[in-house]
């Protein structure tokens, strides 16, 4: 009976950690799987990435890409070195207020 109450506990602990999602995380999981985005475009997309690499990594820490073959990597790379000296958490706010405007 007590093996029982303390697995319950354990279930209960691990379901509520769960369901204390940050709201930063709450919207990367929303970007991320894409599902109910309206109207996205592909700069909004470049942007998203932008914005969760400089919050997650920082500073663009990369070389450009070359050739004609890289252009999805070279608007990527520009996108990210564009806000290259943004704050971690002013990238975070940025990521949520436009999140926002896909997802509510």
């Amino acid at each position: 009976m007590i093996l029982f109450f303390i697995f319950i506990l354990f279930l209960f602990i691990i379901i509520k950690q769960k369901i204390k999602m940050t709201e930063l995380e709450k919207y990367i999981n929303l970007v991320r799987n894409g599902k109910n985005i309206r109207n996205v475009t592909s700069d909004d997309k470049l942007e998203f990435y932008a914005l969760y690499k400089q919050f997650t990594i920082g500073n663009i820490n990369t070389k450009k890409p070359t050739g004609i073959f890289n252009m999805k990597e070279k608007k990527k790379w520009d996108a990210w070195n564009k806000i290259k000296n943004l704050s971690k958490k002013e990238a975070e706010n940025k990521y949520i207020i436009k999140a926002k405007l896909f997802f509510i």
